[in-house]
């Protein structure tokens, strides 16, 4: 007999069913001066060196439209401090937003789109319906050692997060997804909300399936 695999969700993105994210979308952004044309890009890094792909980055979203702001989030635990990134950014000629009194939750929120290469904000960022794309180019490093060289995220894998593997294809990914009428942005939500449940359930249906095989072997 094959194995049995049974998809119950993850029981620690329960509380986003609860959420009230558009709420505290509006609350964020006003708090950060952003208007409602303003469109907020958030970069979610992880805990290694990643200077040449935020420097990368940085050079491909800077031809995007006047209305787009960056904000780059560095991981809590990064080996780089926050001031060489923002001495990174300081020449870039993009529109750098300044966070550091804010939340990587509450910047999540806010973001109209997440981007990252595995950070799980990533994935916090699609359980609320926030187009994200996955940047794992490899030639710029910064992705997880411990992964497989040809690791492909499980969202990008069902279409629920757009992937990048040529920097220089970032900023044609964005542009769409900038659009809430898009069919590139209108996809992807349709694919998060059929593959990423936020019922609340998720807790339930493990406790359910443990209860079932603790049955089985009385």
């Amino acid at each position: 007999m094959g194995d049995k695999v049974i998809v119950t969700g993850q029981p620690a993105f329960d509380k986003y069913a609860q959420e009230d994210t558009e709420k505290i979308y509006q609350e964020t952004r006003r708090r950060l001066g952003l208007k409602p044309e303003e469109c907020l890009i958030s970069f979610f890094s992880i805990s290694g060196d990643q200077r040449k792909l935020i420097s990368q980055v940085a050079k491909k979203i800077k031809i995007l439209k006047d209305n787009a702001y960056f904000a780059l989030r560095p991981h809590p635990r990064s080996v780089i401090k926050k001031e060489e990134y923002d001495l990174l950014l300081k020449d870039s000629g993009i529109r750098i937003l300044e966070t550091s009194d804010f939340s990587s939750d509450q910047i999540n929120v806010a973001s109209d789109i997440i981007m990252t290469t595995t950070s799980t904000e990533g994935l916090i960022g699609i359980y609320r319906q926030k187009p994200t794309i996955h940047i794992l180019d490899k030639q710029y490093g910064g992705q997880n050692e411990a992964l497989a060289p040809d690791y492909v995220p499980p969202p990008c894998l069902c279409g629920a997060s757009e992937l990048v593997l040529d920097i220089g294809q970032l900023a044609e990914k964005i542009e769409p997804l900038m659009d809430r009428e898009s069919l590139a942005r209108k996809n992807l939500i349709k694919n998060i909300r059929e593959n990423f449940l936020t019922d609340g359930k998720n807790t339930e249906r493990v406790t359910t399936e443990i209860e079932n095989i603790l049955e089985n072997k009385k």
